[in-house]
């Protein structure tokens, strides 16, 4: 497999626990045998992260998707993903919703997830 990514991102701050940030990236892949394929994938988006207080963190980020594929064709569209983030040592627990609205081969994939997640690291 053959990949090359190009990375664009630019990130200010708002204020003392606030950031925004802008991204572009663009990655080409390029599958080898035995199961040959190309896919070439445009992503841009934008985040904002506040922190709310020591422990505790809030996220929302959009995304645009555009990715061509020789062996599943076209993708477009968007991805939303919203999250709330405690941290306590270390442990963290997370829960959000993450919305797709995307278009692959003329049908439309949408999909909406609710979770919770639980990290523990060491």
């Amino acid at each position: 497999m053959l990949f090359r990514s190009l990375v664009g991102r630019y990130s200010w701050s708002l204020s003392p626990g606030t950031t925004a940030s802008l991204r572009v990236m663009n990655h080409w892949l390029d599958f080898g045998r035995p199961d040959k394929r190309d896919v070439v994938l445009f992503k841009s988006g934008a985040e904002l992260y506040s922190r709310l207080t020591e422990e505790c963190g809030i996220s929302a980020r959009a995304d645009y998707r555009n990715e061509d594929d020789t062996r599943f064709g076209t993708t477009r569209g968007f991805q939303i993903n919203s999250e709330l983030k405690y941290t306590f040592r270390q442990m963290n627990i997370s829960t959000g919703v993450e919305v797709n609205m995307l278009n692959r081969r003329s049908d439309e994939i949408d999909g909406s997830y609710i979770y919770i997640k639980l990290k523990r690291f060491f």
